[in-house]
């Protein structure tokens, strides 16, 4: 997982292995690309 900048990831949220996170992911979400936002 690559964090870009001051994200924030809610509780419960799930992070896919390899992925760029750029927004702010809300609790519960599954974020799972090679660029990934919910």
């Amino acid at each position: 997982m690559v964090v870009i900048g001051p994200i924030r990831v809610g509780e419960g949220a799930v992070i896919g292995a390899g992925s760029a996170v750029l927004r702010d992911a809300p609790p519960g979400a599954v974020v799972a690309q090679s660029r990934a936002h919910p």
